[in-house]
Formats: structure tokens, sequence, C-alpha cells
């Protein structure tokens, strides 16, 4: 008999547990345990679960510190001792024979790694979504293939445990928190996943959960966590594809991000000329460490992009020393642009402009101490002060008052070795909030030129 832990992360969840709970407790198959992990000492939920302890098969702990989502079902995971785990919602219940229907999936097919039913959605409102099955024969081609739908219903089937322990789920949940699509792709590596042709599994709709607020998130937010996504998947493929394979791979996950086709799932949307670059560039603003490999393989196959790409990020290698300048103008040599990291707009004829709160510029290489000058204009009311902060590597602070409308140097002591200054730009306003035009970007500072003093 197919051996089953059911897994049920828990914060502020009183009002729907009961239902959720004697859902599981009434299973045509039963599981052999039932563990609920409740954050960070949520007493009203844990005198919700408490009558439900008197079944053996559950079992209940309460986290004296807030772990998170993410780290909650990762240490739910990790208590595991049976074949297969299946994550269930808080707020969501199941067809009475929910976990039979998964397990023979499984028993039919044991080259599974996840088996799943379609998501029937209930309360605020109402339809069916799926996901088709993923079983191409080749890892590789399983990762693209779900790199093409990034969806989340997978993770709510049963999934083996010796795959999970194989896909080093703690590693891959805490980095994409709150994302699932980097430890789906490592299960997709581990084996096909197979979609059953039923709406068992039902996720109730409800102002307060958790994608209500996703949805809400600010554009720069959505970006971040987008690139994010990219690179939780292109670390996957990097462990598995063959070398001569590489740059194809980098290049349909990248185009999958920057034109994503009609009908997949897109929580960020790359507008504009060189959008391909932009995203590119934010990756290695981002995840520094890990593009040289990638942009050299993709290369290869002809990509001016990733030829651009690479030839910045060796730019930025080069010992630079005080008096050296980079432009941003765009009719000028653009070498500026390789000191540009997170948070920044397409460069436009005179420079570019910040469109998040805090963008961030990479530094040149440095052989000794100095002073990185970055010359510009803040956006906002002509003749109004305003202050921008800075961090160096997260680290030491600074600050400059300057004025809007007017062009001024904003002076940052930095030491070799360092890579990254983030500016904080708390007057960061659109042009259509200010009244000026319909431009919807949160402008901040609109950088001309990068500089050594």
């Amino acid at each position: 008999m197919t051996a089953i832990t059911v897994g049920v992360p828990v914060y502020r969840g009183a009002l729907t547990l009961p239902e959720t709970l004697r859902c599981i407790q009434q299973q045509d198959r039963s599981p052999s345990a039932v563990i609920i992990s409740i954050d960070g000492g949520d007493d009203e939920s844990f005198a919700v679960v408490e009558p439900f302890l008197d079944d053996p098969r559950f079992h209940c702990t309460r986290q004296s510190q807030r772990l998170g989502w993410a780290d909650n079902l990762t240490w739910l995971i990790d208590q595991c001792r049976t074949d297969y785990f299946v994550y269930w919602q808080q707020d969501d219940i199941a067809s009475h024979n929910y976990l039979d229907e998964l397990a023979l999936a499984h028993e039919r097919n044991p080259d599974t790694s996840i088996a799943y039913t379609d998501v029937q959605w209930f309360g605020d409102r109402f339809h069916r979504e799926r996901m088709d099955g993923i079983v191409d024969a080749e890892p590789t081609e399983r990762v693209l293939a779900y790199a093409d739908h990034q969806h989340w219903i997978p993770l709510r089937g049963m999934i083996r445990a010796d795959h999970l322990r194989a896909a080093p789920p703690c590693a891959a949940l805490r980095a994409q928190s709150p994302f699932e699509n980097g430890f789906l792709a490592h299960l997709a590596a581990c084996a096909p996943m197979r979609r059953c042709d039923s709406a068992l599994y039902f996720k109730r709709a409800h102002a307060s959960q958790w994608g209500s607020t996703f949805e809400r998130r600010p554009a720069e937010q959505r970006r971040a966590d987008w690139i994010a996504r990219a690179n939780a998947l292109l670390e996957v493929l990097e462990h598995i594809c063959s070398d001569d394979r590489l740059g194809d791979v980098i290049d349909r996950v990248v185009q999958r991000f920057v034109a994503p086709p009609p009908g997949r799932f897109v929580d960020y949307r790359y507008d504009g000329e060189r959008a391909d670059r932009r995203f590119v560039r934010e990756s290695i603003a981002l995840w520094p460490d890990r593009w040289e490999r990638r942009l050299t393989a993709w290369s290869e196959l002809g990509s001016g992009t990733a030829a651009a790409e690479l030839a910045a990020l060796r730019q930025r290698r080069v010992p630079a020393a005080p008096g050296e300048t980079w432009s941003l103008a765009d009719g000028a040599d653009p070498s500026g642009e390789a000191f540009l990291g997170f948070g920044w707009s397409i460069r436009e004829p005179w420079g570019a402009w910040s469109d998040a709160p805090n963008p961030t510029v990479l530094v040149p290489e440095l052989a000794a101490p100095a002073t990185l000058m970055l010359t510009g204009m803040h956006h906002g009311p002509e003749g109004h002060d305003v202050r921008i902060v800075w961090r160096v590597d997260g680290g030491r602070r600074g600050s400059q008052v300057v004025r809007c409308g007017s062009l001024v140097t904003v002076e940052i002591p930095v030491a070799p070795g360092q890579q990254r200054v983030t500016l904080e730009l708390p007057s960061a306003v659109s042009p259509a909030e200010l009244g000026t035009s319909e431009d919807p970007r949160t402008l901040g500072f609109g950088l001309h030129i990068v500089g050594l003093g």
C-alpha cells in the first residue's frame, strides 16, 4: 500500500482549517501521516487543530518564530518519512477520492515524479485551471516544457519522496520564496509530471489570500521576481544539459521570459527596444557570478545580445582609474551602460532614467580607493530639493541633497573589491502623477555619465 504524508503549512488559518482537516481525514485512501506546521506561534490556529490530534495520523508542531511560507513548507518536506508527499494548502479542500487517484497514477506509472489533477476554484471566483502533463523522456526537454508552462498546479499534487531528496527542495524553495518554479523544475528534471484528467482539488478564492496581494506588487518587484524565476530555471538547466546545448537552452529561456507565448503565464512584460538586453543586464546585476558561462555559450550561436552583454561584463573587470568617464547618451559610445545594474529603463538620447525605488550601479574594477561620480538629474517638481541616499554593497551609507531639474553629480566613496552601489530614491515619481505626461514609469534619477574621481 502506498504510504503518503500530507503536509499542511498553517498561518492564521483558523477560519478554514476545520473544513480542510476534515477533508483530509475523510479521504478514501488514508494518509499515513498528516503533519501540520503552525507558523509564528499562531495560538488561534492551534486551538482549531488540537481536536484533530486525537487521530493518531495527525501531528502538529508550533514554530516559535515566523518562518514564512517557503521555509515552513520546506520544514514539512524534511519531515516526510513515507513514499510520497502531498502539500495541502490550509484553506483548500478536495474530493474524497483525491489521494486515491493520485496514488493510482503513480502506481500505473512508477517513473512519475509528480501526479496532479486540475484545480477547481470556488469562493470569490469560479473556474477550472489545468496544466498539461510533461512526459518527455529527456530531462532537459522536461524542464524547458515546465519553463514554458510555469504553473503552480503540480505543487498541489503527489510527489515521490525520493525525488524530493534528489531535487534539494530546501535550497530551491528558500532561494525562490515565494515562488515554486525552481523547486518544480528540479522535480521535472527527475522524472515526468503526469496530469490526471479530472478536477479533484478545490482552491478557495478570497480577498485575504496571498495570491491577491501577489497581484498588487509594484512593477519593479514583479520585474525582479520575473528575473528570479528565469534564473531558478537556468540554474537547474545548467546542471543537466550538455555543454553543446547550453547556448540554445539559454536562448530559449530568455525568449520565453522576454516574449512570452500567447496564453502563457507572464508576471512582467518587457516593452520597447532591446528588451532582451535589458532582461539579461538586470539578471547579471542580480546574479553577477552566474552569467559569464551562459553568455559565452549563447554568443557562440551568434547572439548579438549575448556578445554585447559579455563584452560589458568583461569591461567592468578592466581596472579603471580616477579621471575616466563613461557616457550613457544613446548617440555616443554607450560605454556607461556596462555599469547599469537593476532598476534602469532603456537608454534615451541623453542617458537613462531609473525606474525602480532602489536602482543599482555596478562599480568599475578599482586598483585603489576612488570616488564614484554619477552625473545626472533627479526627476520631480522643478527646483524642489530631494535627498538621494546611497549604500555601498549593502553596508556603508551616505546621502546627498540635490535639486530636481538641475544637473548634479552624486559623489560616492568606493574601495577596491566593492561591486555595487544602491541608490535609495524615496522622492521618485511618475510624470503621470506630476501631470507632465502620460508616462507611468516611476522615475527617480536620470543618469548621464558614470565617472571616477
